[in-house]
């Protein structure tokens, strides 16, 4: 069951990695203003979001299972 979730959580990392990345291609660099890319910044901060949370995510996992395997 942990392993599926560390594989869910690192499909989402590449994922959320990838729309960086058409979010950056997106951006209009010759008006780099709010107004103009607004939609941009907030995929851009929304998707570091759920890289920081996947990576605490698989991490929280990890002390569990090692918690589980101290009580076997």
């Amino acid at each position: 069951m942990i392993k599926m979730k560390k594989k869910s959580s690192v499909g989402m990392i590449v994922l959320a990695i990838i729309l960086i990345i058409a979010n950056l291609i997106h951006i209009d660099y010759s008006n780099f203003t709010w107004t103009k890319n607004l939609a941009s910044f907030l995929g851009i901060f929304a998707m570091i979001g759920v890289i920081i949370s996947m990576i605490i995510q698989i991490r929280y996992d990890k002390k569990q299972q090692a918690k589980l395997k101290d009580n076997n």
